[in-house]
């Protein structure tokens, strides 16, 4: 169990192999728990870093299920099973989406300045999250940042779960975890002694790697 997420960063910054790193590569924060770890991790190793935002799509009326997940470029993946037991079509959830995205550029913009996806053609992109239970943010990410043209694509959490790990194996060129859980009910936040985490922090953290001269956008530190 880690302190907090800070110091997660830290421990992968330091126990990640060598190979997972270029004079390419930048590091891209997901998630409001996510973003501490990956400043922290961008910090200790001197990379650039830049954010996407991204969030379960939870079924309307039950909001502890998620249907899949969508990020703040409009990048969505929808879990078809899912969608079949429901009843639902994808067409008849488009106006539901297209809300959940509207609020993800919102946050994008209050933690980072603007929802405009990061210049990634040519990049080899490291995803770093504070970890993975179901894997459906980490897939849409992996696909936002393909789709924005990354050459490739790194994962690296403290931890992931074994089905998240396996959801988003095909799609990713190499994969970091401290630790892979086989437990089904594998909780991320369990792996922390501080589990709060709020936008406050996050800006904290952003504007560090700022002064740093570390993030990949050249804008004022967000008040």
């Amino acid at each position: 169990m880690f302190k907090n997420r800070i110091e997660a960063g830290r421990y992968l910054a330091n126990s990640v192999p060598d190979s997972f790193i270029t004079n390419n590569s930048l590091v891209i924060g997901i998630g409001l728990k996510g973003i501490p770890v990956s400043c922290s991790f961008a910090k200790e190793k001197k990379l650039p870093i830049d954010f996407v935002i991204a969030k379960k799509v939870p079924m309307i009326g039950k909001p502890f299920i998620a249907i899949g997940a969508v990020t703040s470029d409009g990048t969505c993946v929808l879990d078809e099973l899912m969608l079949r037991k429901a009843g639902l079509k994808e067409e008849q959830l488009k106006n539901y989406i297209n809300s959940i995205i509207e609020d993800l550029r919102n946050e994008l913009i209050k933690l980072r300045g603007s929802y405009l996806p990061p210049d990634i053609r040519g990049k080899q992109i490291i995803i770093v999250d504070d970890g993975i239970s179901t894997g459906q943010t980490m897939l849409a990410v992996i696909k936002c940042v393909k789709k924005q043209g990354a050459d490739k694509v790194s994962v690296i959490v403290p931890a992931s779960s074994f089905l998240g790990f396996k959801k988003i194996e095909s799609e990713i060129d190499n994969f970091y975890a401290l630790r892979i859980c086989n437990d089904p009910n594998f909780a991320v936040d369990s792996l922390y002694e501080e589990e709060r985490m709020d936008r406050e922090k996050a800006k904290e953290c952003i504007n560090t790697v700022k002064m740093l001269g570390l993030t990949a956008y050249s804008l004022e530190s967000v008040d």
